[in-house]
């Protein structure tokens, strides 16, 4: 069974549960949701799912060997509540952290129980970015980062 979470009076709903809630335009002035933005539903203590959802970002640069140069690496590590549990045997996973960057196609994914996890899971790649603690394998697209 999925399950949603209010990110604000912390609600678990079933999805069937979610679904019953009241529901509200994702864009107010959207003359056809239908067509355009849709719907999104409204936690009964006024948390609106998809707009009100926690999280954090920052920016990065770091010096990357590529192509017999080194080059600049611009990117972001952000980290949001999910609202949808992505969890997996009995745990709960509410929060993902996730890096990208511009013009490379590298890929890194962390995911925590708790927000104070995710906040400190955030800071230790962003850490682990900025000290060279990383290391990009542009052939297999793999961004591996050492966080201890």
């Amino acid at each position: 069974m999925s399950l949603n979470k209010c990110g604000k009076c912390g609600k678990e709903y079933t999805f069937e549960e979610r679904l019953a809630l009241k529901k509200i335009k994702m864009v107010e002035d959207d003359p056809d949701p239908m067509k355009n933005y849709g719907y999104t539903r409204v936690c009964t203590c006024g948390y609106v799912f998809h707009k009100n959802k926690w999280g954090l970002q920052d920016n990065f640069e770091i010096e990357v060997f590529k192509d017999h140069k080194t080059e600049t690496l611009k990117g972001k590590v952000s980290t949001v509540f999910l609202e949808l549990d992505h969890g997996f045997d009995g745990k709960h996973l509410w929060y993902e952290t996730m890096v990208f960057a511009e013009g490379a196609e590298c890929y890194f994914q962390e995911r925590y129980e708790t927000k104070k996890e995710a906040k400190q899971g955030h800071t230790k790649i962003l850490k682990a970015l900025m000290s060279g603690n990383y290391k990009l394998e542009p052939h297999e697209w793999l961004l591996s980062i050492n966080v201890e």
